[in-house]
C-alpha cells in the first residue's frame, strides 16, 4: 500500500478456511515488506492503521478523524485530515520564513546555489489535481499465495506506478475507500506533488475497490523502481485496541509527533 507522504502515506485494505465466505471474518491484517522496512496495515470496521518503524497511523472514516503515533516517545496527535492539513501548512510557511531570512545572510552566489538544494527537497506546491489514468495490462502473478493482474497509473500522462490487484481480497466492505483517499488527499495537499496526490485518487479507490493492492511499484525520477509487496494476508478479527489511542500517551504538536 502507498505510504503518506510523511511521507507521507501511502495505503489501501480471501477466502477463509473450510471453505466459508471471506466476509464471515471480521478484518485484516497484511504485512508488507518496502525498502524501508516492513510496514502492517489493519484493516476493520470502518477503519485502518498503518504501522511503520516507530510510526503508527490511525484514520477512522466514520468519524473522519486521525491519528498519528510515536510508538517511541508515546505520543500522538489527533484531529480531522483538514486540521492536519492546516496545522501542516502553517509549519511550512514558517519554515520558508526561516529559511528565506537565513539565505539573505548569504552571499549571492551562494544564496542561489542554497535556494537551488532547498528547492529539490521543498518544491512548489502543484494547485491543479493530477490527472490520472489507470490501465490494465496482460500481466498476472502469484504474490503472497494469490492471483495479482498488474495495472499501470499514468499521471499526467507519464507512467508513475505499476499495482498489482488481487480480485480474490476485498476490503471495500471494511472501509470507505473514497473518503480515506479523501482523507489522505487532503493530508497530502501541502506537498501538493502530483505522485503523492495522485496515489489516493478516486481512480486508485475505485481501482482498490477491486481487490487489494499486492505490490506497489513507484518509478522515480532518478529511473529507479521502489516496490512495497504484500508478504501475508491474514483475514481476522482486528484487535479493537489498535485503532484506539494507548492510555499512556501524551499529545504533542503534530511536528513533534512526525519528526524523525
Amino acid at each position: 500500500m502507498k505510504k503518506i507522504c510523511f511521507g507521507i502515506v501511502s495505503t489501501a485494505l480471501l477466502l477463509a478456511a473450510c471453505l466459508m465466505p471471506c466476509q464471515a471474518l471480521a478484518g485484516w491484517e497484511f504485512t508488507e515488506s518496502t525498502a524501508n522496512g516492513q510496514r502492517q496495515v489493519f484493516v476493520e470496521n470502518q477503519r485502518i492503521r498503518m504501522e511503520e518503524g516507530r510510526r503508527a497511523t490511525v484514520y477512522d472514516a466514520e468519524s473522519d478523524t486521525l491519528i498519528f503515533m510515536d510508538t517511541q516517545t508515546k505520543t500522538y496527535w489527533a484531529g480531522t485530515p483538514k486540521q492536519c492539513s492546516e496545522t501542516l501548512s502553517a509549519a511550512r510557511e514558517q519554515a520558508v520564513l526561516f529559511m528565506e531570512r537565513e539565505l539573505a545572510t548569504l552571499p549571492p552566489d551562494q544564496r542561489e546555489k542554497a535556494r537551488a538544494i532547498l528547492a529539490r527537497h521543498m518544491p512548489q506546491r502543484q494547485r491543479a489535481l493530477p490527472r490520472v489514468n489507470i490501465l490494465a495490462t496482460d500481466r498476472v502473478a502469484l504474490i503472497a499465495g494469490y492471483q495479482a493482474k498488474a495495472y499501470e497509473m499514468r499521471v499526467n500522462g507519464r507512467l508513475s506506478d505499476e499495482i498489482w490487484i488481487a480480485p480474490e481480497i476485498s476490503v471495500k466492505d471494511d472501509l470507505d475507500l473514497k473518503a480515506f483517499g479523501r482523507a489522505m488527499q487532503t493530508i497530502n495537499s501541502v506537498s501538493g506533488q502530483a505522485a503523492e496526490m495522485a496515489a489516493f485518487s478516486t481512480e486508485v479507490m475505485d481501482l482498490l475497490s477491486r481487490g487489494w493492492a499486492l505490490q506497489w511499484a513507484t518509478y522515480l525520477p532518478d529511473g529507479k523502481r521502489r516496490v512495497d509487496t504484500v508478504t501475508d494476508v491474514e483475514p481476522k478479527a482486528v484487535d479493537a485496541s489498535l485503532f484506539a489511542l494507548p492510555k499512556d500517551f501524551e499529545a504533542a504538536p503534530l511536528e513533534q509527533v512526525l519528526a524523525d
